[in-house]
């Protein structure tokens, strides 16, 4: 049985409680100034109150047990979800220890990858200085391209970049600035 069932019960035996000596209370003269039939009525009201009092405090013992009851089921329960909560936390761990194990490799091969860019940049305009008439000193591409490689991995891991318009990609970035030369080279 539940609390609140056990409560209803509790309810009842109240009622039948109350409506009990309201009736005594109807018929308690009448029994005190002599009347039999309400003298003997009374004496059963009140056996009836004293039987409905006991099953009352049985009741009230019964709700305390149901109640015990049921926490030790709610406390078993949230045990139980915290235990799953747990076992998908570590889940979701070992699937974050997996992507950082990714994204340290990715950062060696990038840093790698960031020093050929930059170095090979460097390279181009030194040579293309050298030559005279190439370089044009504000078109976009000819300088920073490692620093756009990294903006764009970064506006990537914030979302930051939107899908109807992809953002212009490195190889992109560096054919539009060295397109001069590009034009020249058959392998490229």
């Amino acid at each position: 049985m539940t609390p609140a069932a056990i409560d209803a019960q509790i309810g009842a035996c109240d009622a039948a409680i109350a409506n009990l000596e309201h009736e005594a209370q109807q018929i308690a003269l009448a029994a005190t100034e002599g009347d039999a039939t309400a003298a003997a009525r009374l004496a059963s009201i009140n056996a009836e109150i004293e039987a409905m009092r006991g099953d009352r405090f049985i009741l009230t013992q019964a709700r305390r047990a149901a109640e015990a009851r049921a926490a030790a089921q709610d406390d078993t329960a949230q045990a139980e979800r915290r235990a799953a909560d747990r076992q998908e936390a570590r889940e979701h761990v070992t699937r974050l220890l997996e992507a950082a194990r990714r994204a340290d490799a990715l950062v060696a091969q990038m840093t790698d990858v960031l020093a050929d860019l930059a170095e090979a940049e460097a390279s181009a305009r030194a040579a293309a200085n050298r030559t005279g008439g190439i370089l044009n000193g504000t078109r976009i591409g000819q300088r920073g391209a490692a620093g756009h490689a990294v903006d764009l991995i970064t506006r990537n891991a914030k979302g930051a970049i939107k899908t109807n318009t992809p953002a212009r990609g490195v190889e992109d970035f560096a054919r539009a600035g060295w397109r001069e030369l590009i034009k020249e080279s058959n392998n490229v």
